[in-house]
């Protein structure tokens, strides 16, 4: 009986040690194949992820590009609407408003124009937004120097007159900066 045992587990063993031989030599063969050729295989793979990278942001700036054109000129119309010279021409002169009012009439137009605009922020660089923004409170600087030199109860047309002088001696021209800042910041999207 214990003969037939042994006759029966030897062929078994001799089996079971060829197919852990085998398998090992298999897994040896696999691996220096993976170390070989596994490098390719990342490359590939690294290449792929690359691919769909640059895709996608192609597609984010084939969706954007109408959005950030439309916030240069936004931004570029703001610059023209806080012309000093442009907002007094556009007051109403027959108004009996004194020089305070004024003054608050053009820092309010001012203000009012950059707040229907802030939200073009996100469409632009930081640093053409600091150029806008000095922009704005340049324009708000000059308007308030003025009424040092004008007694606040004068005629609305003695602020305009006196706010002129100060712009042929010191010009507003952050405006003007800030345009040229968009168009280089334009041209570099093309």
């Amino acid at each position: 009986m214990i003969l037939n045992i042994v006759l029966a587990t030897v062929p078994a063993l001799i089996v079971f040690l060829a197919t852990v031989i085998i398998n090992r030599s298999t897994m040896n063969t696999i691996k220096q194949f993976l170390d070989r050729e596994g490098d390719a295989v990342k490359g590939l793979l690294l290449r792929e992820a690359e691919d769909r990278a640059h895709q996608k942001q192609l597609k984010s700036k084939e969706l954007t590009l109408p959005l950030r054109l439309q916030a240069y000129e936004r931004m570029t119309l703001f610059c023209s609407r806080i012309d000093i010279a442009q907002i007094a021409l556009r007051m109403n002169r027959g108004s009996n408003q004194n020089a305070k009012s004024t003054q608050l009439h053009i820092i309010a137009t001012i203000e009012e124009e950059f707040k229907h605009n802030v939200t073009q922020q996100m469409y632009m660089s930081e640093e053409l937004w600091k150029i806008l923004l000095l922009a704005k409170t340049e324009a708000i600087s000059i308007v308030r120097k003025t009424l040092v030199v004008v007694d606040e109860n004068s005629a609305s047309e003695s602020f305009i007159t006196a706010l002129f002088q100060s712009m042929k001696e010191n010009p507003q021209v952050g405006h003007l900066q800030a345009q040229v800042a968009i168009k280089k910041e334009v041209s570099l999207l093309f």
